[in-house]
């Protein structure tokens, strides 16, 4: 089974290159952009610490909808192309 990702904030830095920060089913955070999972939040971190220590928290949209995605769908949501990989996690 394909590890899924709940989609929690999303944004967009001033080159217009979408950022998301999702959870897992275990509810750990993680930042992706770029096509993979860049890094995961310390354990106790929630994505509303993460945001706060990436800095403009104003610039994070808040996207919990529930919705369940895979790492491709991520991709997909997030522009990045078909090829890229994620981080071991």
């Amino acid at each position: 089974m394909a590890e899924e990702y709940v989609v929690r904030y999303r944004t967009t830095d001033a080159s217009g290159n979408p950022a998301l920060i999702v959870t897992d089913r275990h509810g750990t955070a993680y930042l992706y952009a770029s096509g993979t999972l860049q890094f995961r939040a310390a354990s106790d971190e929630t994505g509303e610490r993460m945001i706060r220590r990436l800095g403009m928290p104003e610039r994070w949209e808040s996207l919990a909808t529930g919705e369940v995605h895979t790492l491709d769908a991520l991709r997909r949501l997030a522009g990045a192309p078909d090829g890229s990989r994620a981080v071991s996690t």
